[in-house]
């Protein structure tokens, strides 16, 4: 009982240790900013997610350590086997948040480029006063940098398959982002015309 509750009691620290410590870093805000589409955040709530995992993985091995104490080896094997995937698992699954870490920086600074480089040619304007528009109903410039934000996502999309070791799915993306990347030029041809 005396690992249950102090298990319990270290689970609930380190909960709130991560809680924290994601507040911090304000990674949900950042990260619904540079998705949404008026760049009003979203609540994501990334730090509950975060923490409520953290938590739930010290419980696990609370349990396991519980279980082996009263010496009930049938219920703590299979809890013990699951860590033991999670602990095979976890270089793939780093391997991967790394590369999508990677891929939303890219995309973030590819996204504020674009932004400022279509604000700067005032294209939204030109094609307002073009098409005879008092005020345009869709920016052009946003959603724009917001496409290729999306793109970017996708050209990193077969590196994250791979470093989780889904070979099955990486032939079929690749496939999809050759295909788009081979339309790219088209859509740019038939802009300029």
């Amino acid at each position: 009982l005396l690992i249950l509750v102090v298990g319990w009691i270290v689970a609930r620290i380190v909960k709130a240790a991560v809680y924290r410590l994601m507040k911090k870093t304000n990674l949900d805000n950042r990260l619904a900013g540079s998705v949404s589409e008026d760049g009003e955040p979203t609540k994501l709530n990334i730090e509950k997610w975060v923490s409520s995992a953290a938590f739930y993985l010290v419980m696990l091995f609370v349990l396991v350590a519980f279980f082996q104490a009263v010496e009930l080896p049938a219920v703590a094997a299979p809890l013990n086997s699951m860590l033991d995937q999670l602990a095979t698992a976890a270089p793939q699954l780093l391997g991967a948040v790394l590369i999508l870490l990677v891929a939303w920086l890219v995309a973030t600074v590819a996204k504020f480029v674009v932004r400022r480089t279509m604000s700067m040619t005032k294209l939204d304007e030109k094609l307002a006063a073009q098409a005879d528009i008092d005020e345009p109903k869709v920016n052009v410039a946003d959603s724009l940098a917001n496409g290729i934000f999306w793109l970017v996502f996708l050209l990193f999309l077969p590196a994250v398959l791979n470093a989780l070791g889904m070979a099955g799915l990486v032939e079929p993306v690749t496939g999809v982002v050759d295909t788009l990347l081979g339309a790219i030029p088209n859509i740019f041809g038939a802009a300029l015309s």
